[in-house]
């Protein structure tokens, strides 16, 4: 064989392996973000990641496309695009799924267990409410707490956190929202400020009403369990948005793709919201949301 036909053969298979190279590196950085509709919102929501993801191609994929695509890492923005993703995506490592309240949650992992994604929790942590409380209420010491079988495994997470701010956490269970018994009632009497948990069967539109009224009379204000409840009448939540997700979900889609995402991942993002008339008549003074958003960072992580 002469050298010359050695060297072009050496130089094919550089060249082939160059090819390959950056093919797969252009295929290494797409993202697909699979959507039910492509609506003004759901093409700004691609426009903005795609902004923070300048390395990256975003590429709007339609829950009826998922089968003919392939990304090597996506982005689901409600519970059916997830579903769409499950039924065809079930070997890909890396799935993002965004906007998934905890029952959707608990649905989809039910229905599809072989199926992995990461769900970017937007819920408040308790630690995160507590440390408002505390800016908010610097002298509050004991915390009132109402969980239902849905939310019991929050309570030692909150007691845990709560005993680091030194705050007492009088936690009872409370079944039936619109009719409460004796130790619930004690329990608010008791409290100086009641911590709203991220709970579905207690916090709901049937029932917040109700256990506003109930709180407002006992002059007892409600922190949390998200940003709605503060438009309904809760004093304050901490809360993560439209861009505190995108800022998230970019993060996650930046790390290296040898690296693997957990099942859950909270939202560090966040705003604080108020309600300003809400606390005049309980008679709180308010800092603006700046200044008790810096307070919240300064407490936790």
């Amino acid at each position: 064989m002469s050298m010359d036909s050695s060297f072009s053969r050496v130089l094919r298979c550089l060249c082939l392996s160059l090819m390959l190279l950056f093919a797969h590196q252009g295929w290494a950085q797409t993202v697909g973000l699979v959507a039910t509709d492509s609506s003004e919102r759901t093409l700004k929501f691609q426009q903005h990641l795609s902004q923070l993801l300048p390395d990256q191609t975003v590429v709007l994929v339609p829950v009826e496309q998922v089968a003919k695509q392939n990304h090597p890492q996506w982005v689901a923005l409600n519970p059916k695009a997830l579903a769409a993703l499950a039924q065809h995506q079930s070997e890909h490592p890396k799935v993002l799924a965004l906007f998934l309240k905890d029952s959707q949650n608990l649905a989809l992992r039910e229905q599809f267990p072989q199926f992995h994604y990461t769900r970017l929790d937007n819920g408040p942590s308790v630690a995160r409410q507590l440390a408002l409380i505390q800016a908010l209420k610097p002298q509050a010491g004991q915390i009132g707490v109402f969980y239902s079988k849905i939310s019991e495994p929050l309570v030692a997470e909150v007691k845990a956190a709560g005993e680091k701010l030194g705050m007492e956490i009088l936690a009872t269970r409370l079944d039936d929202p619109l009719n409460w018994d004796r130790a619930a009632l004690r329990v608010l009497k008791q409290s100086d400020v009641v911590l709203g948990l991220n709970d579905e069967s207690i916090y709901n539109a049937t029932n917040i009403r109700s256990i506003l009224m109930r709180l407002y009379r006992a002059n007892r204000p409600l922190i949390g369990p998200d940003k709605p409840y503060v438009r309904a009448g809760a004093v304050a939540s901490t809360y993560s948005g439209i861009q505190d997700t995108l800022d998230a979900a970019a993060e996650l889609l930046k790390t290296p793709n040898s690296q693997t995402w957990p099942k859950e991942v909270s939202n560090r993002h966040f705003h604080v919201s108020v309600n300003r008339q809400v606390a005049r008549s309980l008679q709180i003074s308010l800092d603006d949301e700046d200044n008790l958003k810096k307070k919240v960072e300064g407490v936790t992580p």
